[in-house]
C-alpha cells in the first residue's frame, strides 16, 4: 500500500488510491493468464501507475520463479551425484548388446567412403550442422573449430568418411560432453556441447540409419507416411 503510495503524485493520492488498489488484483490475474487487460476511459496517469505496479509485481515473481527453479535443478543434480547414474554400466551394455543385434539383424552395411551414396549423406549431414551457424554472429572456440571442420569435410569428403568409419569401428572411449539448460520458465530445454569430431560423426551416422532404415522399410507408415502410403494417410487426415 505505501510503495503504490509514492508512487502516485500528490494531486491524486487522496482522490484515487483507493480505486487504484480495486484494479490491482484483477490485472495481475490478466498477466498471469495472459488476457490483455484494458479499462475503457480510464486516465492515462492512472493506467500508468497500475502498469508500473504490476511490472515491479511480475519481476519479482520472475526471480523468485527462477530462483526455485535453480534450487530445484540443482537439488537434482546432487540427487544424481549421490544416488546416479541411474543406468548401471551392465544395463548400459545391454541396451548396447541389443540394439547391435538388432542392426544385424535387418542387415545393415557399414558406412563405406566408396559409396556415391554415403557421400551425398555426409553432405546432407554436414549442411544439417552448417545452418546452426547461419543466424549466429559471434563464435566461441570450440564453435570455429567445428565450422573449420566441417569446411575441410566440405573439401575432401572422402578423407572425412575415412575417418568417420574409422572412429565408429575402433573408437571406445569418447570425450566429456557438456550440457546447459535454456530456461523458457514453461520448460527446460537441454543445449548439448559435443566435441567437433565426434558431432560431425554422429550427424552422419544419423543420416546413414535413416536412410539404411527407410529403405528397408523399418519404419512403419503410422511413424513416417511416405507417397507410398497415400492411402492410410488420406485416412489419417481425414480424406
Amino acid at each position: 500500500m505505501h510503495d503504490v503510495l509514492d508512487m502516485m503524485p500528490e494531486s491524486i493520492k487522496q482522490n484515487k488510491a483507493k480505486t487504484i488498489l480495486q484494479h490491482f488484483s484483477e490485472v495481475w490475474r490478466c498477466l498471469k493468464a495472459n488476457i490483455p487487460w484494458k479499462v475503457p476511459g480510464m486516465p492515462t496517469v492512472i493506467e500508468s501507475i497500475i502498469l508500473r505496479y504490476i511490472k515491479s509485481q511480475a519481476d519479482w515473481w520472475t526471480s523468485v520463479a527462477h530462483y526455485n527453479r535453480e534450487q530445484a535443478e540443482q537439488e537434482h543434480q546432487h540427487g544424481y551425484l549421490k544416488d546416479g547414474p541411474y543406468v548401471s554400466a551392465e544395463e548400459a551394455v545391454a541396451i548396447y548388446t541389443a540394439t547391435v543385434h538388432w542392426l544385424e539383424s535387418r542387415k545393415l552395411l557399414s558406412p563405406s567412403h566408396l559409396c556415391r551414396t554415403n557421400t551425398k549423406l555426409l553432405v546432407l549431414a554436414l549442411e544439417k550442422l552448417k545452418e546452426a551457424y547461419s543466424v549466429k554472429g559471434r563464435l566461441n572456440q570450440s564453435q570455429r573449430e567445428e565450422l573449420a571442420l566441417i569446411e575441410q569435410a566440405y573439401d575432401n569428403p572422402h578423407e572425412c568418411l575415412s575417418r568417420i568409419k574409422r572412429l565408429l569401428l575402433t573408437q571406445r572411449a569418447f570425450k566429456e560432453s557438456g550440457v546447459e539448460f535454456f530456461d523458457t520458465y514453461n520448460k527446460l530445454i537441454p543445449c548439448y556441447d559435443i566435441e567437433p569430431v565426434e558431432k560431425i560423426t554422429d550427424a552422419y551416422l544419423d543420416q546413414f540409419l535413416f536412410f539404411e532404415a527407410d529403405k528397408r522399410g523399418l519404419f512403419p507408415a503410422w511413424i513416417k507416411p511416405a507417397d507410398t502410403e497415400w492411402h492410410r494417410s488420406r485416412l489419417c487426415s481425414g480424406f
